[in-house]
Parts: C-alpha cells; structure tokens; sequence
C-alpha cells in the first residue's frame, strides 16, 4: 500500500464504509471501520461533505509509534 504518506479513501471504500459517496464528518467519526483497512503509518484522507457541498478533509490513520 503507501507509508508515510496520506491517500485518498478510495471511492469503492468510501460506499462501503458510509453507504454514500458524500460522507458527512460525523458519518467519519462515527464509523471507526476505517481503522481496520489501515496498518501502522498509513494514512487516508476523506473529503467530508456538508449540505451536499466539500467542507473540508479529514484525516484519519496510524502513526509508526
């Protein structure tokens, strides 16, 4: 996969995990799935939605320590 770096949550993934292709922050927050794709110093960054519009990118992952 990548290390050290941050990706995009794949679009696939992204239905999967929030059953939408337009998650809000909450759904990220809330739904700790995403933790179990991940190994340590892997990064994903989601782009979450409010009001059906970008908002802003949230950052979720491991670190090495």
């Amino acid at each position: 996969m990548f290390q050290c770096a941050a990706a995009p949550l794949p679009w696939w993934l992204t239905l999967i995990l929030y059953r939408t292709d337009k998650p809000t922050k909450q759904d990220v927050l809330v739904q700790r799935g995403i933790y179990d794709t991940l190994d340590r110093g892997e990064c994903y960054y989601v782009v979450v939605y409010e009001n059906d519009e970008p908002s802003e990118l949230l950052f979720v992952g491991w670190s090495f320590d």
